[in-house]
């Protein structure tokens, strides 16, 4: 027989618990738990013992340095343009156009990004947007386009109203709205998020929680 141990009993609560409280995403630990094998190699490793707080400060910010100075991310540039085409503003859609006047952004030659990287977070065509919190609603646009003007940055975003769902924790996607064109410096949250489907119904789940004013 084999041997079990209680993490074997409490999977079997599991569903239960998923179809009573939702996705038990606020008891992830994982990252706690690979966070803390770093430290019990270290130890198994090094087989010192006298002062073993202070070694694994030590050698944790030592690594912390080390990967720091080595990554590629700590110097690179504000905007990072990563897919991109040049185009004529005269041979974007009319509505893009109408868009671009509305917010005095026209000129003759635009970049439009697929991916684009803005202080080190990428943003990618079909990925959704907070444009819109509060204790009421919650309005959010998915990606059709990034715009570059200048130093200006733009998101093209079809726009759709939710509704939350107590149950999910999330924001269900209940209709969708005209496109709008968004600066990237207006936006309620600079976090990318994407959509789960469930269902057929698709859902937004919020990273953190949005302060608002």
């Amino acid at each position: 027989t084999e041997t079990l141990t209680p993490k074997h009993h409490y999977i079997t609560h599991y569903p239960e618990l998923i179809l009573e409280y939702g996705p038990l995403r606020h008891l992830w630990t994982m990252r706690f738990e690979g966070k803390h094998n770093y430290f019990k190699v270290l130890i198994e490793h090094l087989k010192n013992f006298k002062n073993i707080c202070l070694m694994l400060t030590k050698r944790h910010e030592r690594m912390q340095a080390y990967e720091t100075i080595c990554s590629s991310n700590v110097f690179t540039p504000e905007i990072e343009v990563l897919k991109s085409t040049t185009v004529l503003t005269d041979f974007l859609p009319e509505s893009v156009q109408d868009l671009l006047r509305e917010k005095n952004a026209c000129g003759a030659t635009i970049q439009t990004c697929e991916q684009i990287s803005i202080n080190g977070i990428v943003f990618n065509k079909g990925e959704y947007l907070v444009v819109k919190a509060s204790e009421d609603e919650m309005k959010v646009g998915c990606i059709e386009s990034n715009y570059l003007i200048q130093d200006d940055i733009f998101h093209l975003l079809t726009m759709w109203e939710t509704a939350y769902s107590k149950h999910f924790d999330s924001y269900q996607l209940r209709k969708k709205l005209p496109q709008s064109l968004v600066a990237h410096k207006d936006l309620a949250d600079y976090y990318p998020l994407s959509s789960y489907q469930i269902n057929d119904k698709a859902y937004i789940t919020l990273k953190h929680h949005i302060f608002t004013r």
